[in-house]
């Protein structure tokens, strides 16, 4: 185990090095914790009506990007070089995002197998706007890749989340596969970019449970228990499904989905469809100013799947809510589902994050509680997970920080303990 942990360490230490002696961020470049949590389009730009109508207008071609509401679609910072080469393919309507990450996560204790873990995740999406049309609306061509192969142990084999005996998925950025296709879509958006629809292969939970501050494990919790709904029993990655958004305007929207729920590899488009295997979504969400305390956002997601572990329904309740300042931003999950469709049947989250703290526009602390009661008949205990992390930013699109997990009682033990799991995350984007 010496040569992989040798490696991840020297290759840290290169990042780093390289990071250090690149330049930053163009001026006025800022980074926003996201994740679809609601759309405020500039109505110029969206109507494409800037000063310059002769130029692609880069703004006009974002807003229409992130009309569906995805958390991957979205501005991360990144290095002039790559900044320079963005502006360029803007022009053709073409945008991308390469996006890194290492992690090392320890366990004080395992129900078998081995103690530390160094994984390497990657994320690389891509968007074409092939045909653009004032009038009528315009068409893209979404992508998104990723993978995440272990330094040094085999994600098949074994898994942190599986030595503790735990449901809380410690890691959300482990796949099974070190490279596979997540998304290929077709996507129109309409002129005033209200309406959206999609059809391909579609990962539901790019657009539904979003959160503004609990939905991204390569910048914020790194749980997956910490970043969706466990009652919703997810696919590793999307499958053959369409979805359609409506926004009534920038505070209110509706929106619906379904996708392949069985994919058994990471170029499958879905298996067994005609059996009926799917996992459908709809969703009501809202924008608020809540008196005294600021802006929030509030999601209902009923749900209904069908899989060869059974067929259920469900539902699930999620917000972000400003406390106070705009900085300081609490959220919470709720999830229920029938015992035949999810694993999980009941699910809480909550907890709290600190955007740019002590004046540092890009680094972001958090807390974290999620609680999941397990459906009957599985033989598990009820499991409790806390994180607390904190991201410091080297450069804006260099990002280093500590991580510590605590998991009370871990589903699958069959006993009383307490394990805990510091780690550290480094991760870059492109």
């Amino acid at each position: 185990m010496s040569g992989p942990k040798f490696q991840l360490q020297r290759s840290l230490r290169t990042l780093v090095s390289l990071a250090l002696l690149s330049m930053a961020v163009p001026d006025g470049a800022r980074g926003e914790e996201g994740g679809g949590a609601s759309k405020d389009p500039d109505p110029q730009a969206a109507a494409g009506t800037g000063d310059d109508a002769s130029e692609p207008d880069p703004s006009r071609l974002e807003v229409q990007r992130g009309s569906d509401g995805s958390r991957v679609f979205n501005f991360r910072p990144v290095f002039h070089v790559s900044q320079k080469l963005k502006e360029k393919l803007n022009r053709y309507g073409i945008t991308y995002g390469l996006e890194m990450a290492f992690y090392y996560q320890y366990a004080s204790r395992v129900t078998s197998g081995q103690q530390n873990f160094g994984t390497f995740s990657w994320r690389l999406w891509g968007s074409w706007r092939f045909l653009d049309t004032e009038g009528s609306g315009s068409f893209f061509i979404d992508t998104s890749f990723l993978g995440s192969p272990g330094l040094n142990y085999d994600p098949n084999d074994e898994l942190i989340t599986r030595n503790i005996s735990s449901i809380s998925d410690l890691n959300g950025n482990i796949y099974p596969n070190a490279a596979a296709i997540d998304e290929i879509l077709i996507k129109y958006v309409s002129a005033s970019t209200r309406q959206v629809g999609a059809v391909g292969k579609i990962d539901l939970a790019n657009r539904f449970d979003t959160n503004r501050i609990a939905n991204d494990a390569f910048l914020q919790f790194t749980a997956f228990a910490l970043e969706n709904n466990l009652s919703i029993p997810w696919p590793n990655y999307g499958g053959l499904g369409a979805f359609l958004r409506f926004d009534f305007d920038k505070r209110y929207y509706v929106m619906a989905g379904a996708a392949a729920s069985v994919i058994d590899s990471g170029f499958s488009f879905g298996a067994a469809l005609g059996d009926g295997n799917w996992l459908e979504m709809a969703e009501i969400g809202t924008e608020v100013e809540v008196p005294s305390l600021g802006v929030g956002h509030y999601r209902l997601t009923p749900w209904h799947s069908r899989s060869p572990a059974g067929e259920g329904w469900g539902v699930g309740f999620n917000f972000d809510q400003e406390l106070f300042r705009p900085d300081l931003v609490s959220f919470f999950r709720l999830g229920f589902g029938e015992k035949s469709a999810t694993p999980i049947q009941t699910f809480v989250s909550a907890g709290l994050g600190w955007m740019s703290p002590w004046g540092r526009p890009h680094d972001l602390a958090g807390i974290g509680m999620a609680w999941s009661k397990p459906s009957p008949g599985q033989g598990f205990q009820d499991e409790t997970l806390i994180e607390v992390f904190y991201r410091f930013a080297i450069v804006p699109w260099v990002q280093v920080g500590p991580d510590l997990q605590v998991v009370f009682n871990p589903a699958n033990a069959k006993r009383k303990l307490t394990v805990f799991v510091p780690g550290i995350r480094f991760n870059m984007a492109f």
